[in-house]
Order: C-alpha cells, then sequence, then structure tokens
C-alpha cells in the first residue's frame, strides 16, 4: 500500500476506558498523521476458539476500528496460552507476524514505529526486525510495594531501554530515576494535557456542588494512591469545609481488604462522593471548587515519582492547588502555583491562608500559560521532531 505516513504499534495491557487516558490520548494525536495499530493484551483469541467461530458462522473481530485507529485482537498460535511462558511467547510470536505483514503491506512508509508504554511487555521486544525503530515514552515509574516484583519491574525497564531507540519522559523527576538505569540519552517532553475537551468539547455538568461552604475538590480515581490518613484527619477537624471528590464511585473488592480505611471518610458530613462524570463535564466541575487538591500517599514510589495528568487540568481552570510533597511538584518552577503541605496541620494552615487571600493573579497567568505549553499537541511534535528527520 503506498503511503507517505508513518506505521505505528503501540502494544497495551491497559483497560479500555482508564481514568488516566494517556493511550487513548496519545492514540488520537498520532492517528491524524500516522496509521496506528494497538495491540490490545487485555484480551486474546486462540486458533482453536477462531476455528470454532468460523464452524459456527460467528463473527471475528480481530480489528475493532476506533476513530482513526485499530485496536488488534492478538492471536495466539501456540495452545495451552493461560500457561504464563506459552503465553509470553505468543505475545512476542504476534507482534513479530505484524511487524513483518505490516512491512510489507505499508512498504513505502517513511517509519516504522513500535510505541511502548507499559515495561511490563518488555519481553515481547525479543524478536525485532529492521527497519521498525522502538519509542519508550516513559509516563510513570511503575513500581511494585512487593520487593521481588519490584525488582522484576526494574528488569523489565532495563530491557525496554535497552531495546529502545528512544526514550522520551514528561518529567525531570522520571528522567532522573530513569537516568540511574542507562546511559542513554533521555528527552523531557510535554505531559499531555487535552485542551480541547476543556474549551471546544466542554459542557456544563448537572452536578451542583453544594454552595453553603468552601469546596476543596478532588478529580480522579478514589483508591489506594490517596493518603487516607491525612483526609481522614482534615475531613473531621474541619467541618466548616466541605470536600467533594468526583471520580469512579464503586468500592474495589480489592481495595483496603483488611483495612477499610475509605469507610472514615465516607460518612462524614461534610464529605461528598460524586460518581466518575464525563470528560467534558470536568472543567464545569472544577470550576464549582475554592480549591483543588492531590493528596497522594509518597509513601508508594508510584507517587512519589508521578507526574499527575489532573495538575493540568487544574492549572487550566487557575485553581489554587495543594498536593502532598510529590517529587516533581516540589520543584522550583511550581513555587508560586502549587502549594505543598506535608501533614494535615500544614494543609489546614494552608487552606486558610487562601481562604482569606485571593489566588493571585500573576500565580493564575502562570498555571494558564503551563497548561497550554503541555498539550497532547505539543508533546507528539517535539517527539516526531526527534525521530522524523
Amino acid at each position: 500500500k503506498m503511503t507517505k505516513k508513518p506505521i505505528i504499534i503501540i502494544p497495551s495491557n491497559q483497560f479500555k476506558n482508564e481514568v488516566c487516558d494517556f493511550l487513548e490520548q496519545t492514540v488520537n494525536m498520532l492517528s491524524k498523521n500516522s496509521h496506528v495499530y494497538v495491540i490490545d493484551y487485555t484480551t486474546q483469541l486462540s486458533i482453536k476458539e477462531i476455528l470454532i467461530k468460523i464452524l459456527s458462522n460467528k463473527k471475528i473481530n480481530l480489528i475493532n476500528k476506533h476513530e482513526n485507529s485499530n485496536y488488534l485482537v492478538p492471536i495466539h498460535i501456540i495452545p495451552y496460552g493461560n500457561n504464563k511462558i506459552i503465553k509470553q511467547i505468543n505475545m512476542t510470536i504476534y507482534l513479530f507476524i505484524l511487524e513483518i505483514i505490516f512491512s510489507i503491506y505499508y512498504f513505502n512508509a517513511p517509519y516504522k514505529i513500535i510505541w511502548m508504554f507499559f515495561p511490563q511487555l518488555s519481553n515481547i521486544l525479543n524478536i525485532k526486525i529492521f527497519p521498525w525503530k522502538v519509542i519508550y515514552d516513559v509516563v510513570d515509574i511503575y513500581s511494585h510495594p512487593n520487593k521481588m516484583k519490584n525488582e522484576k519491574l526494574k528488569k523489565h525497564k532495563e530491557k525496554l531501554i535497552k531495546k529502545s531507540d528512544f526514550i522520551f519522559t514528561i518529567s525531570k523527576t522520571l528522567k532522573t530515576e530513569f537516568s540511574k538505569l542507562t546511559k542513554k540519552t533521555i528527552k523531557i517532553v510535554p505531559q499531555g494535557f487535552s485542551i480541547n475537551s476543556f474549551t471546544k468539547n466542554s459542557k456544563k455538568s448537572l452536578i451542583k456542588i453544594p454552595k453553603n461552604k468552601k469546596n476543596i475538590g478532588f478529580v480522579g480515581q478514589i483508591n489506594q494512591r490517596l493518603d487516607f490518613k491525612l483526609l481522614n484527619k482534615l475531613i473531621s477537624n474541619n467541618p466548616q469545609w466541605n470536600f467533594v471528590f468526583v471520580g469512579p464511585n464503586k468500592k474495589e473488592e480489592d481495595l483496603f481488604p483488611k483495612n477499610k480505611k475509605i469507610n472514615h471518610i465516607i460518612n462524614k458530613p461534610n464529605f461528598f462522593w460524586i460518581d466518575k462524570q464525563e470528560k467534558n463535564t470536568i472543567p464545569s466541575i472544577i470550576k464549582q471548587f475554592d480549591i483543588v487538591i492531590i493528596p497522594y500517599d509518597i509513601s508508594l514510589d508510584f507517587n512519589l515519582f508521578c507526574y499527575p495528568m489532573k495538575l493540568f487540568e487544574y492549572f487550566y481552570m487557575e485553581k489554587p492547588i495543594i498536593s502532598t510533597p510529590i517529587k516533581e511538584l516540589t520543584r522550583k518552577k511550581f513555587k508560586n502555583i502549587i502549594k505543598i503541605g506535608k501533614n494535615y496541620k500544614e494543609w489546614e494552615i494552608i487552606i486558610d491562608k487562601i481562604i482569606k487571600q485571593e489566588w493571585p493573579k500573576s500565580a493564575r497567568k502562570e498555571q494558564k500559560r503551563l497548561a497550554k505549553e503541555n498539550s497532547w499537541e505539543n508533546k507528539i511534535k517535539l517527539i516526531n521532531s526527534y525521530y522524523i528527520k
């Protein structure tokens, strides 16, 4: 097939419709100027299953079209695909076959790229053919509280780094951490913020937040990333403020199985939990908050080294932000636009101060500038400029 567009394969083990939608956003942005195929490793079909479907005249969906991109259902060639080693071999073979098929089908594509996010999938690169190049897009530290599993993850990262032709990361903190694993050049690119959903596509939310008190808000997943000890103290000791959390409103079975920390705050009269909302209604919800927060538990490496995507949503809406001491957010450049509190006492003092003094115009201006600078367009444009010579 004659094409002037690059061909990009993105292997993924992330389930669709995640709150953290960096995969979806990257795919949307890349598919404007490239042929993009996502291998959805959360699904699979064996040869046997395909044959059964054919014989019983059932529809086989091996490619699911989504806007301008294609989500592929991997085929497992070797039977007993539930065995860990066989599963791994099948995943590797499938990617290898795709490389061959696309190399022939898009024979004159200017660039052929395998775009990697997840270090857990590093083994699928065991066989790679020329001229495919590998991009490692580092958006998170990916760690595990279990020491052995964490060590395994580290090996995956090292392997993926070794196999990569280009390494990009979204923050100085992540660059510092990943530079400990390699001497290769790591380029910092923008974080990725969806300006469109905050401008063109935004619509009014039907959710009305109580106005009887100052509203302190959070948007995102209500899960083990949150510092419940901090939140419990803060919410209990300050009935004069409302705490409004917007995110998937489901008690996950594996969430705090031994200690239902979340229950301590759910029943507080000044705590409101609103279920996950449509993305384009988020701006109108954030608008109703007086202060926005990022109360992550930094005893977890995943949190300590993260660069929260919600930050730029908060920035775009020019809201006062309070966060726990996440490394990247303690950098000098954020000093006047993010307030850092180490414990609930510090949080109380900061909230009190913000309520009494208006959030400075200079801070709001800087927040808006950074939000625009970190658009998805800017991120992809910069990455392209490195591999498209």
